[in-house]
C-alpha cells in the first residue's frame, strides 16, 4: 500500500455506485434492504459477522455481488489482493489474522464498510424513484 491519504468516503462511494449499477431494477429493493441489514450487523457484531451473514442470509444472486464488493473495499484499503478469494473460510481467515488483530486496521476496515454499506442503500434507494 502506497503512503499517499486514502479518501474512505471515495472509496466507499465509488464501491456503492459500481454494486448498485450491476443490479437489476426490479432487485433494488432487495438492494437496499441487503445492505441495511448487513450494516446493522456490522455495527452490532463487526467485520466477521458482517462476511458470514452475507455468506447464511444475503439472497443468492446478491450475495456474490456483496462479498465482491466488500473485498473491493478491504483491498483498497489495505492492499492489492488483500483479500484475493471469495471463499467463507479464505475471508474470514484474512479478516482475523490480518485485520481483526490489529486495533487501527479494525477501526479502519470497519468504517469502510460502514459507509460502504450506508451509500448502498441510498443509492440503491436513489434508483428505485
Amino acid at each position: 500500500m502506497s503512503k499517499e491519504l486514502l479518501n474512505i468516503d471515495y472509496i466507499a462511494a465509488e464501491e456503492a455506485k459500481d454494486l448498485v449499477n450491476q443490479i437489476p431494477k426490479e432487485k433494488l429493493n432487495d438492494c437496499e434492504n441487503a445492505a441495511t441489514k448487513i450494516l446493522g450487523v456490522l455495527t452490532e457484531d463487526g467485520i466477521y459477522a458482517a462476511f458470514i451473514y452475507v455468506f447464511a442470509k444475503v439472497k443468492e444472486d446478491l450475495r456474490p455481488k456483496f462479498v465482491g464488493s466488500m473485498k473491493n473495499v478491504l483491498n483498497k484499503i489495505h492492499g492489492d489482493n488483500f483479500i484475493s478469494s471469495d471463499y467463507l473460510e479464505h475471508i474470514l481467515s484474512t479478516v482475523s489474522a490480518q485485520i481483526l488483530k490489529d486495533l487501527n486496521k479494525t477501526l479502519l476496515a470497519r468504517l469502510a464498510l460502514e459507509r460502504f454499506l450506508i451509500y448502498t442503500r441510498y443509492y440503491a434507494k436513489a434508483k428505485q424513484q
